[in-house]
């Protein structure tokens, strides 16, 4: 994998210094700063001068861990069946206090071995200079990374480093001063940025600081730990993790982009109960706490409405502990509090003429089991709107609240009813991706090709293109299906509406459609059950009755399918719509501008029976668009709330490989971050 993206990053590298020899013209190009999530940077132990130590030519690392053998070593444990559940708890944490000693801090916060990250600074961290030393592993993001080297060439894109456990006060100042080293490099006037979880953390914490100086044109963030997490406040509080395992195992489907559905393991065979009580008997640990609590950044993601108790159920205090208490009391009284400080202070920067935005996951429960989140960050903390507890919607009365954007032709809650983004830091410039697991943003084309236009293109605001929609969901392949309305927008339905556009995201095999019901809805649909849909296409049902006024708020379309590959289960997914009244769609006339489904390409319904041999497309690469009825393909699968109600019908031998993939896939996972 390192070898091919090395062969992709020096040919686009090869092509971008060409295509600027070549053009007397050549239009400047503004340097992209991409900032990498919780623990990207790699740590060096560094001499007494700060420099990298190096043993028998490669330069030893602190982090990242040797995860093969940390894994080996859980799994070890996992496979004693002697342990109950606290004396496994403890082993575990004996394990990963072994491994984790070298990142270990002083009660101030600061580090006791000498680390440094590795490379550092604008000069090393250039893609074209990382590409010139055989150094393309250090390239972060590398589908961002490809893109950026794509559009402004390897020598204006830059993978900024820091030592991650520090404060959001220490990396805001670290970015500035590196963001200076690649303007004196490039002798640009200004950067585009682009971060990640993490990055988008102190990313916006460097925009707080110091977004007056200009030195940003576009600032995009994907799932980003604005502010904090709730596991984190959790953590530090004692409180009780309800994780639901069953979200767990679908984010490692969404990392690996893995179509089959192995959620019903952790039920089959009594997983799930035994492995949160674990979870929280390792947690409720002591020396885990204390082997972790003096790291700065961890502070910085409690979430203010923990962060008093957390400093109580710690002890952190000013006397104790210095400067790791004063530099996270100061992020939480400037930028992690109510959010309104750092609402107004990013209008205030959107006003000079800078361009800000956020993707943000939801649709899975938090951690804890309490909040709507992309499963590691809650879309309040991401985002800063106000949001429904996991599992639950507003109250059928509920009116935004308009506390940050008061426009009154913005409408901005979301289609399940759960998200008010009028309230959020950014509500004009905030896209919502349900479905979408943290980290995944570069997982599927919609929010890949959003960052891009973002970036490079005219993108603006969620009103810019009706290709992208402010409420949207996953277009990874792992999800399967997606549906929406044919006359608006992504997750909405109105009177305006015929028929009912499906696609198969599905990259390995074609699906069957056995049932489509609508619930809360007197909506009924023309299809004939065991339809066929080949992967990757569209087809557009027909509804038949369509009584918009005995709708509910919101109500939900079941769709029973089953992907025809070995596994074979018969899958719900439930997507939920929000009913616009004619009122409404006059007031809110983007929500009829309905956004894209790729590939451009829809079949009038699906051509087989399970019974057939062959499938043929009615209408092959065609795009809709017929009057009245426009079926605009472009790009916005408002994707299901799939809730996967599972009936296996696997063998026996296929139950137990599953639970092996799922578990090694969890051990071994390391994301981006």
């Amino acid at each position: 994998m390192k070898k091919m993206l090395s062969v992709i990053l020096a040919v686009l590298m090869i092509f971008s210094i060409i295509s600027i020899g070549v053009s007397a013209k050549a239009e400047e190009k503004v340097p992209v700063v991409i900032l990498q999530g919780y623990s990207g940077p790699n740590l060096a132990y560094a001499d007494e001068n700060g420099e990298p130590i190096f043993e028998n030519g490669e330069v030893k690392l602190a982090w990242p861990l040797n995860f093969d053998n940390l894994g080996a070593d859980i799994t070890e444990l996992l496979a004693d069946v002697t342990l109950n559940q606290k004396d496994l708890g403890d082993a575990i944490v004996d394990v990963l206090q072994e491994y984790f000693e070298p990142l270990e801090m002083y009660p101030d916060g600061t580090s006791k071995n000498n680390l440094v990250p590795y490379p550092s600074g604008a000069a090393a961290t250039r893609a074209s200079t990382l590409i010139e030393n055989g150094m393309e592993q250090y390239i972060p993001e590398a589908v961002v990374a490809e893109m950026a080297i794509e559009e402004v060439g390897a020598e204006n894109v830059f993978g900024f480093t820091q030592d991650w456990r520090q404060s959001q006060v220490d990396s805001a100042a670290d970015l500035d001063a590196y963001i200076q080293e690649v303007k004196a490099i490039t002798g640009a006037d200004q950067v585009d940025l682009y971060g990640l979880s993490h990055g988008g953390q102190y990313g916006t914490s460097y925009l707080y600081y110091y977004g007056h100086k200009s030195d940003v044109r576009h600032a995009i963030f994907g799932n980003p730990a604005t502010l904090g997490t709730s596991a984190v406040g959790s953590f530090f509080t004692g409180e009780y993790v309800d994780a639901n395992l069953e979200d767990v195992i679908a984010f490692v489907e969404h990392g690996f982009e893995y179509e089959k559905d192995w959620e019903w393991l952790l039920q089959l065979l009594l997983l799930d109960e035994f492995l949160v009580e674990l979870v929280n008997s390792a947690l409720v640990n002591t020396d885990l706490l204390e082997g972790i609590v003096l790291i700065p950044s961890l502070w910085d993601f409690v979430p203010h409405n923990y962060f008093e108790d957390a400093l109580q159920y710690v002890g952190l205090n000013e006397t104790d502990n210095g400067k790791l208490y004063n530099d996270t009391v100061k992020f939480h009284n400037d930028v992690n509090n109510d959010g309104l400080n750092l609402a107004n202070k990013l209008a205030d920067l959107e006003t000079s003429g800078m361009k800000i935005g956020y993707v943000c996951g939801s649709g899975y429960d938090s951690v804890n089991g309490k909040y709507n989140s992309d499963i590691l960050i809650d879309t309040y903390l991401s985002s800063g709107s106000d949001c429904a507890l996991a599992d639950e919607t507003f109250a059928s009365d509920y009116v935004q609240k308009n506390t940050v954007c008061n426009n009154p032709n913005h409408y901005h809650i979301s289609p399940d009813f759960d998200i008010d983004a009028s309230t959020g830091f950014l509500p004009d410039s905030t896209w919502y991706i349900k479905n979408q697991g943290h980290g995944m943003i570069m997982h599927d084309e919609y929010s890949k090709n959003l960052v891009h236009d973002f970036l490079w293109g005219d993108i603006d605001t969620v009103y810019s293109s009706k290709e992208y929609p402010q409420f949207n969901i996953s277009q990874n392949n792992s999800e399967i299906i997606y549906a929406r309305f044919d006359n608006t927008s992504s997750g909405y339905h109105s009177t305006n509406d015929t028929a009912l556009i499906l696609k198969n995201m599905s990259v390995e095999a074609e699906i069957a459609i056995w049932d489509i019901k609508a619930v809360g809805a007197d909506i009924t649909f023309d299809y004939t059950p065991g339809m066929r849909v080949p992967m990757g296409k569209v087809v557009e049902i027909g509804a038949i009755n369509n009584d918009f006024d005995s709708a509910e708020k919101p109500f939900a379309i079941d769709i029973t399918y089953t992907l025809m590959n070995i596994q074979m289960t018969s899958t719900i997914s439930t997507i939920k719509f929000t009913p616009m009244t004619d009122d409404q769609m006059a007031k809110f006339s983007y929500l009829s501008q309905v956004a894209a489904v790729v590939p451009d390409e829809i079949t009038t319904e699906s051509t087989t029976t399970p019974d057939d041999t062959t499938t043929e497309t009615t209408t092959e690469n065609q795009t809709e668009e017929t009057t009245g009825t426009k079926t605009e393909n472009v790009q916005s699968e408002e994707n299901p709330d799939t809730s996967r109600r599972v009936i296996p019908i696997a063998s026996v031998g296929v139950i137990f490989g599953a639970l092996a993939v799922a578990i090694g896939v969890s051990t071994k996972r390391k994301d981006e971050e």
